[in-house]
């Protein structure tokens, strides 16, 4: 069940933005004025839409910098000039007031462009964070081979592949076990 937020207060505004996520084949929106309310709906939601300025705005600014730690959620927050400068480097897609129904409609899918691919950027991301942390591994395990066993680089490479694959396990594992023998 796809799942919208809508963080506005009263007004044509309000309206439209609710009319064209409907149209985009929401199943739910959920529309408030509140920002405590719309943090305990949060959890479900695909996508929320802020506009700016809302009553107690410090607190919605807040809520804003707490949504951008949410990588998979698309923000869309209507705003003036002011509010688009801080949000410039931000995963937030932003619209500048005043703007009409078809922008509001093609920012949900723009909107929810950026935050698939933005997802994508986190993954390969943590893909390779994890590729360079086996390769630092692997390659403290081949240095304790070569320190105290004498092989040469080569060998020691030879020596973890093999293992792996002898045993059915990752060469990180090989490794890990090779630093707990020689290292700890």
């Amino acid at each position: 069940m796809k799942k919208a937020l809508i963080v506005a207060a009263h007004g044509e505004l309000r309206q439209a933005i609710y009319e064209a996520l409907m149209n985009c084949d929401f199943d739910d929106v959920i529309v408030t004025d509140r920002v405590d309310f719309a943090r305990e709906q949060i959890s479900e939601c695909e996508i929320v839409y802020i506009n700016f300025p809302l009553s107690g705005n410090q607190d919605a600014l807040r809520f804003l910098a707490e949504l951008t730690k949410k990588p998979n959620l698309s923000i869309v927050a209507l705003a003036r000039a002011a509010l688009e400068e801080a949000l410039e480097d931000t995963q937030v897609f932003i619209l500048s007031k005043p703007t009409t129904k078809a922008v509001i409609t093609a920012s949900v899918r723009a909107a929810r462009s950026l935050t698939r691919r933005i997802a994508h950027a986190h993954e390969v991301q943590n893909q390779l964070r994890t590729k360079l942390e086996d390769i630092k591994l692997l390659n403290r395990a081949k240095s304790c081979l070569i320190s105290y066993l004498g092989m040469t680089e080569p060998q020691a490479h030879r020596y973890i592949q093999k293992h792996a694959m002898d045993a059915r396990i990752t060469p990180r594992e090989v490794s890990e076990e090779i630093l707990k023998t020689y290292e700890y």
